[in-house]
């Protein structure tokens, strides 16, 4: 219901913002109306983008259609919004790593964050992510994961979507706050580092915790922390 309420304000300023184009230009809009996810499909932001394009379709009677451009966390599909004509054909919903890819990647962003777009509207997550791992990892805190990474010779990896991307971000900070030996793996996306971790193939990732709790309530992931301010309602008994 969350997300259902969510997607209804956002279809509203976007019907605002479509009248604003009409007073301009009064077929507004005339062609199809892009919605770029600059991540791999099956991931938290294409969740929520596909179920907003089907109803921008239905409200503003035009094609609405998302396309997944992957890579680099993020920086390939938003230049190709920064670069788009500014028509209000070609939408860019994306996360907070739009802010770090600059502050990380600052010599492959050859756009402005803030100056390249013109904002519409922001959804705030503010339920944390949470620390997952493989089933088999013997740890069930994160002192416990501590002691067992540090007892491998190389440490312990863990998945995310790229530097500049939140689950990066919290992975380098676990690292370097708890003394942990992590090493990232980049993926197009955090739907593509879940699927290896649900397959065994990485043992961690900081993950969006609508889509990892399913996964840790049927047992196929191990839950071992959340970020934020308190302990989540889904996962009470998770610090």
């Amino acid at each position: 219901m969350r997300h259902v309420a969510l997607i209804s304000a956002l279809v509203a300023t976007l019907i605002g913002f479509a009248m604003g184009a009409r007073n301009a230009e009064a077929a507004f809009p005339d062609r199809t109306i892009k919605i770029i996810v600059p991540f791999a499909p099956g991931g938290p932001i294409d969740a929520i983008a596909r179920p907003l394009a089907a109803a921008m379709q239905e409200i503003l009677g035009a094609t609405v259609v998302i396309e997944n451009r992957s890579g680099a966390g993020g920086i390939i599909g938003s230049e190709s919004v920064a670069t788009a004509a500014p028509d209000g054909y070609t939408l860019l919903m994306t996360t907070g790593s739009h802010i770090g890819n600059k502050l990380f990647n600052s010599a492959q962003v050859r756009y402005d964050p803030l100056q390249s777009f013109a904002p519409v509207m922001g959804l705030i997550e503010t339920n944390g992510i949470i620390l997952v791992a493989r089933k088999d990892i013997p740890a069930d805190t994160i002192s416990a994961l501590n002691s067992f990474a540090k007892n491998r010779p190389n440490g312990l990896t863990y998945g995310h979507a790229g530097i500049g991307n939140i689950s990066y971000i919290a992975g380098e900070l676990l690292k370097t706050q708890a003394g942990m030996p992590l090493s990232g793996i980049p993926y197009r996306g955090t739907a593509a580092a879940l699927t290896d971790l649900i397959a065994g193939q990485i043992p961690l990732m900081f993950n969006n915790l609508a889509v990892s709790t399913p996964f840790v309530k049927s047992g196929r992931l191990r839950a071992l922390a959340v970020t934020g301010s308190g302990r989540h309602r889904a996962l009470p008994k998770v610090p």
